[in-house]
């Protein structure tokens, strides 16, 4: 009887122990030999959903409202959707002036438009919030516009900019 005991004990035992050995095993993938670079980018490259939903998360106690694509000519109306490969934008409700704004572009020598189309966008809601919220009109006024990677170009105003950036730039 004791006998048996040890050996149940002794299964169990070794048992439990393959079990857990085998949950917290690692899987490795391998990519295959015939992947190019561009499939390598592609697969890396986040879409910029995945980067402003997340970024978006950022903006604590702001109600962000999309900006859809109709939006986004009135928004930016000198902004070439056609050389616009994919974008995410949101902006604040409730008087309040913060944005994040991401564009992926087909090609990358559309960049520096973009960053002063993003530049004179911000500079305007400065000027329009300057005299009935002076606090709002200097945190468009500090708008962060950036260039990650060549070809994505996000435009972020919110009470840390350098946090949201960082972030941003951690996708890549």
């Amino acid at each position: 009887m004791k006998r048996s005991k040890k050996i149940t004990a002794i299964l169990l035992t070794t048992l439990i122990a393959f079990s857990m050995s085998a949950c917290s095993g690692k899987t490795v993938e391998e990519t295959p030999a015939d992947t190019t670079t561009a499939d390598a980018q592609a697969v890396i490259s986040p879409s910029v959903s995945e980067i402003g939903d997340a970024a978006k998360k950022l903006y604590v106690g702001i109600d962000m409202i999309e900006i859809t694509a109709d939006k986004m000519n009135f928004y930016f109306a000198d902004l070439d959707m056609s050389k616009v490969d994919s974008f995410y934008a949101v902006k604040a409700q409730d008087g309040y002036t913060d944005h994040f704004v991401m564009v992926k572009l087909n090609d990358n020598t559309y960049s520096s438009q973009v960053s002063d189309i993003f530049k004179a966008y911000a500079a305007d809601l400065s000027e329009t919030y300057a005299d009935y919220a002076p606090i709002e009109a200097d945190r468009a006024a500090k708008a962060q516009i950036s260039v990650v990677e060549d070809n994505y170009v996000v435009l972020i105003i919110s009470e840390d900019n350098s946090t949201v950036l960082s972030y941003v730039k951690s996708f890549f």
